[in-house]
């Protein structure tokens, strides 16, 4: 499994006993390809976009994904450290309550998906079905011929392939724009009929995807875990970022 390693290096030719290492010589390594970072967040972007599908662990507030609960929780203190809403379940602190919310509803879940689809066994809750689906199944993934990408979910693995063959089956009742899937339909409608389910606690804004809102929390939370790694500016969103990034070309 993979996980962030801290790393300090020294130069090998000094002898001296009192040497110790220098702060500006500690390195983020990522354990897959060795790469190293001078900071945490840069070996957390090159790890999802150069090792996409390696890190499962995600986090509840930014849904930052890590390799292993160790470095989440090492994410966790650093990045969001104890809140006031605190999971009478698991026991879990939060400082969004929207947040919060939403995990709370984790808690409330069907027995129907607390089982495994591939095998049909059934599990407490939701946290002990996907340890089951990381260890039982996790190499059972879906391959696309044309890119090599690796996709779990059948669902999603014909969504992706409908990109490459250009098929596009889903058609606004609107506009008569069509998309590859039935969820990006739904979101592109919302601009039609102005439904925006997605609400902050924290203002008085509203949002037709919930990733919109998730960025939006970050604001208000002054979280920027998007570095840029030629200036080191830090950004909410990683769209914002991909177009800080082509600046510097």
């Amino acid at each position: 499994m993979l996980e962030v390693q801290l790393r300090t290096s020294r130069d090998s030719s000094s002898s001296s006993p009192e040497w110790k290492p220098k702060l500006r010589e500690r390195k983020f390594a990522c354990t897959i390809c060795g790469e190293s970072f001078n900071h945490l967040k840069l070996l957390i972007d090159h790890a999802n976009d150069v090792h996409d599908g390696e890190y499962r662990h995600k986090c509840e507030e930014c849904r930052t994904a890590f390799s292993s609960k160790r470095t989440l929780r090492a994410h966790r203190k650093e990045v969001h450290p104890a809140g006031p809403y605190k999971c009478a379940e698991c026991e879990k602190v939060f400082q969004i309550e929207s947040v919060f919310k939403k995990h709370q509803e984790t808690h409330l879940i069907s027995p129907e998906d607390l089982t495994c689809h591939r095998c049909d066994r059934r599990y407490a809750s939701l946290t002990l079905l996907k340890s089951h689906e990381r260890k039982v199944h996790r190499r059972n993934y879906y391959t696309c011929d044309t890119c090599g990408k690796q996709i779990a979910d059948l669902q999603n693995f014909q969504n992706h392939l409908r990109v490459h063959m250009g098929e596009k089956p889903f058609e606004c009742s609107y506009c008569e724009k069509r998309f590859t899937n039935g969820n990006l339909l739904r979101i592109h409608e919302r601009v039609h009929n102005g439904e925006k389910p997605y609400a902050c606690d924290l203002c008085d804004k509203r949002f037709t995807q919930r990733s919109s809102l998730t960025v939006h929390l970050r604001r208000h939370a002054g979280e920027k875990p998007y570095v840029c790694p030629v200036c080191e500016k830090s950004f909410a969103s990683k769209s914002n970022l991909n177009a800080h990034v082509k600046t510097h070309k």
